[in-house]
Formats: structure tokens, C-alpha cells, sequence
């Protein structure tokens, strides 16, 4: 089982709010529904399972069901229909490596089937996931707690980073599947730039792989097929 294309929705509401479980998993013909919370829009940094800012992800394993579901919109989701504001992107991986529990599966590479790269370069997403096995005899709450620092820290380190469009990192309550991160960028120059040059994020990930602080993580990088509505008044993946 695996995904060949998602359906992405960033939702900000005008207030803070939980979003129940009975409602959260609402894609319609999905493998699986993952919700999380932005923790910079939430009501305690990790998040607590309420917040004004949302992601929705939705995961298929064929386009013509992810394409029904972005063309739904996302009054579809029913508990979205009031968001002040809504982006909705209906995307394939195109490249991606690590592991991840979207779908109970923790082989490496049986998440996603990426494609190949598009030709030429633009704007594109990134998608990141870490994630732990907390209920494991050995699970040590510190990593985690080590683990969220560099999040913070590299998210503060992003305020002025050429080519960065957006940034943000969500929970997923009740802990139902790994945390995540989506970045976007102008191109691929910018986005490497910064991932890899000496600096907070380098830091950070030299880091993670001294003390592996994370017991699974991953990156896949999305390739936008169709886009819909606005993210802080524009689409952070305009050419």
C-alpha cells in the first residue's frame, strides 16, 4: 500500500478550535486522512489538538481519486466549510527518501511512489515528517523534547531566507501519525541553499544524525498538479 499523489489543504479559522476525530478523517476514497496542527497557531507549543491553523492531508493511490478530492474543495471536509482562509493543492511526490508512519507501514520508501523530477525548475513544496515510537519500552521523552528544539530553532532561523514562500510545522493529535513540516520555495537553488550551507538548519541536522533524536524521519519533495485559493493572501507556488 502505497501513495502515488496527495491532496493538500493549509485552513486557517479565525479562532482556536479542536478538530474531532469523529470528523477529522473525511477525504473521501483515501488511503488515509492525516490532521495536524500548526504549533506556531496553537494553544501550547505542542500543539494540545487545537489551533487556528490547519493541514489536511490527503493520500491516494491513484489521481483520479486525489483529483475528485481537490475538485470537492474543502467544504467537502464539512468541519472546514466557516475557514477564513483556504490553499488547497493536489500533488505527487516526485522525489523522496526516509521513513514515516502516514500508513502503519515503516519500510523505507512504502509511503510514496515518487516520480520522476519535472523538467525545468520553479516553485515547489517539501514535505518533512519525524516521528517516534512512543508506546516502545525505550522510548525517552528527552529525544523528542531534543527533537522539537531544533524545530524551533530552525524555524526561527527562517525569517529572511531567500526564496522561502511559507513555512510550518504541525502536530497530529492523539499522536495518529508523525509530526510534519511543509516548506515552499521559489526554486530549487534556494531551497538547497539553505538546507545544506552553514547554518541553523546544517546544524541541526549534523545534529539529528550524531544523536538520532528522532526514531524515523523522512523528505519528499511535491510537484503541484493543480492549486487552488490563497495562502496569507497569495499562492505560495505561483510561477
Amino acid at each position: 500500500m502505497a501513495a502515488t499523489h496527495l491532496t493538500v489543504r493549509l485552513l486557517r479559522f479565525d479562532d482556536v478550535r479542536e478538530i474531532p476525530d469523529a470528523v477529522a478523517s473525511s477525504v473521501d476514497g483515501s488511503l488515509r486522512t492525516i490532521v495536524g496542527a500548526d504549533t506556531a497557531a496553537a494553544d501550547s507549543p505542542a500543539g494540545g489538538g487545537t489551533a487556528s491553523v490547519w493541514a489536511v492531508l490527503g493520500l491516494f493511490d491513484d489521481e483520479a481519486s486525489a483529483r475528485a478530492d481537490f475538485d470537492a474543495g474543502h467544504t467537502a471536509l464539512g468541519w472546514a466549510a466557516d475557514a477564513a482562509e483556504v490553499w488547497t493543492a493536489l500533488c505527487r511526490p516526485v522525489g523522496h527518501r526516509g521513513r514515516l508512519d502516514f500508513l502503519g507501514d515503516l519500510e523505507p520508501d512504502s509511503t510514496f511512489v515518487a516520480g520522476d523530477a519535472p523538467s525545468g525548475d520553479g516553485p515547489f513544496a517539501v514535505l518533512t515528517t519525524a516521528g517516534w515510537d512512543f508506546f516502545a519500552p525505550r522510548f525517552d521523552v528527552r529525544r523528542a523534547l531534543d527533537f522539537a528544539r531544533g524545530v524551533a530553532a530552525v524555524r526561527a532561523s527562517m525569517g529572511d531566507v531567500d526564496g522561502l514562500r511559507g513555512q510550518h510545522a504541525f502536530t497530529v493529535p492523539g499522536f495518529a501519525a508523525d509530526g510534519f513540516t511543509f516548506t515552499f520555495w521559489r526554486d530549487d537553488r534556494s531551497m538547497r541553499a539553505f538546507a545544506y550551507r552553514p547554518g541553523v538548519h546544517k546544524d541541526e541536522m549534523d545534529h539529528y544524525k550524531r544523536t538520532l533524536n528522532a526514531d524515523r524521519s523522512s523528505f519528499t519533495r511535491l510537484q503541484a498538479l493543480d492549486r487552488a485559493g490563497t495562502w496569507h493572501g497569495a499562492d505560495p507556488l505561483a510561477v
